[in-house]
């Protein structure tokens, strides 16, 4: 997300929202329709408007006690957390990480 940049630090709150967003049971088509509550094309663009928007249709992520007063720098590592999440869930990924591109052969195998 332009604007955000994450740390080791960042870790924890990931993983935070990451729960909470399997805590709430988040399907692929819900996770599509919480992507675009993050828009920020549907309101005035105000920092976090798209996050508070979320919080709002999904209760159990305001139970991690985020602070959609906050700084908007965290508000914009926040959204960017979300998307990230969001749109993982809406392709069925569920993991993330780095695949070979062309597999591995065993040895001996041609």
């Amino acid at each position: 997300m332009p604007g955000s940049s994450y740390g080791p630090g960042d870790a924890a709150l990931y993983d935070r929202l990451a729960q909470g967003l399997r805590d709430a049971g988040v399907t692929a088509a819900g996770a599509a329709a919480l992507s675009a509550e993050l828009n920020p094309a549907l309101g005035s663009g105000a920092p976090g408007e798209g996050v508070r928007r979320l919080l709002v249709s999904l209760p159990a992520l305001g139970a991690l006690g985020l602070s959609v007063e906050s700084e908007p720098q965290l508000l914009r590592k926040l959204q960017g957390m979300l998307t990230t999440l969001l749109s993982g869930i809406a392709s069925g990924r569920t993991q993330s990480g780095m695949m070979p591109a062309a597999p591995q052969q065993r040895s001996g195998e041609r």
